[in-house]
């Protein structure tokens, strides 16, 4: 999005000279008592950037991307100089959030609050009030992300290729049982699932299963394009990149059905089934192969959607905000 943004980007570096890390030193009594599980030493060190920033003209906005780890302190120069902005967004469900962070007052610093979900407006609405809560979809680079133009034969021997990818939040047993299952019941669906290697053994004596780890972005690029199907069960989602990456390569999705999901796809994209169940997952599976017709026009409206996400876009809607936040900002 920053691309499409303009911004100064605030980042750790990936080398630390002596004097950033007796700065950073310092800071260790404030990481400590953050209240923020993945608040570190980037997150200490980014915000002290941004405060001596903050400190040097007014009318700025400063954009917290990952609001969960990276924002804590920053908000406490709105008491001594009002003139510049906070804006975060969050990509937890809210009770993930609630796990990450002990004390959420802080928030109330903030000026505007972005959410990837709208499953996250109501948590985020309660705290700061929700005219301060935006929803604004998370984007996908759909140059690097598209479908790779092979027309192919299809029979009844060839072989149905699901893809599967990641492990935050992912429904890994209900992805193991629809595959167990298909191997008495339909031979010719076969599974790339792509987890860390410390997942491997959920798939074990599963012939239709080829399990991948640590693959080049090339790599998985090529399997979202030769694919027929995302099949992506979830425990809970926000934003989801695998399923964006899978749209703007024009692979249709079949995923748990959730307000989350159903931000990001609809019913002309993708079949949405109830959460673990093992049986929705597998006549989904079944029914767009055995429909050509419609798993092909699933492809074309599922890359049309992605269109939607590009981050141009995005990054537009956020201007708005940022203009919005802005006008508040000066009228205080």
């Amino acid at each position: 999005m920053i691309d499409y943004l303009e911004c100064r980007v605030i980042a750790a570096p990936e080398k630390w000279s002596f004097g950033r890390r007796v700065i950073v030193k310092s800071l260790g009594r404030l990481i400590k008592k953050s209240g923020v599980v993945w608040y570190n030493r980037d997150s200490a060190y980014n915000e002290t950037v941004a405060a001596m920033r903050w400190l040097k003209k007014s009318g700025q906005i400063f954009h917290f991307i990952y609001g969960e780890n990276s924002f804590r302190y920053l908000g406490l120069l709105k008491k001594i100089h009002l003139q510049n902005a906070v804006i975060c967004t969050f990509h937890t469900p809210p009770w993930k959030f609630q796990e990450l962070v002990a004390d959420n007052k802080y928030l109330d610093d903030l000026d505007a609050i972005v959410v990837v979900s709208n499953s996250q407006r109501k948590f985020f609405s309660e705290l700061i009030g929700e005219e301060r809560v935006f929803y604004v979809p998370h984007g996908i680079d759909v140059q690097h992300y598209h479908p790779k133009m092979v027309f192919l034969t299809h029979n009844s021997t060839t072989k149905f290729k699901c893809l599967f990818v990641g492990q935050h939040m992912r429904d890994l047993n209900t992805l193991s049982e629809s595959a167990k299952f298909l191997i008495d019941h339909d031979p010719t669906v076969e599974f790339n699932v792509v987890v860390p290697e410390k997942f491997h053994s959920c798939f074990i004596d599963l012939p239709n299963v080829t399990v991948l780890s640590k693959i080049p972005d090339t790599r998985l690029l090529e399997l979202y394009q030769e694919s027929d199907l995302l099949v992506l069960p979830l425990i809970d989602a926000t934003a989801n990149n695998s399923i964006l990456e899978a749209m703007a390569c024009g692979l249709p999705v079949v995923t748990t059905d959730m307000t989350a999901t159903r931000d990001y796809l609809d019913d002309s994209c993708a079949i949405l089934t109830p959460k673990g169940d093992v049986r929705g997952v597998v006549e989904a599976i079944q029914a767009l192969k055995s429909d050509r017709d419609k798993l092909d026009g699933f492809a074309g409206a599922i890359r049309r959607r992605a269109m939607d996400f590009s981050w141009e876009k995005i990054a537009t809607q956020m201007n708005h905000i940022y203009r919005k936040v802005s006008d508040g900002c000066h009228q205080s």
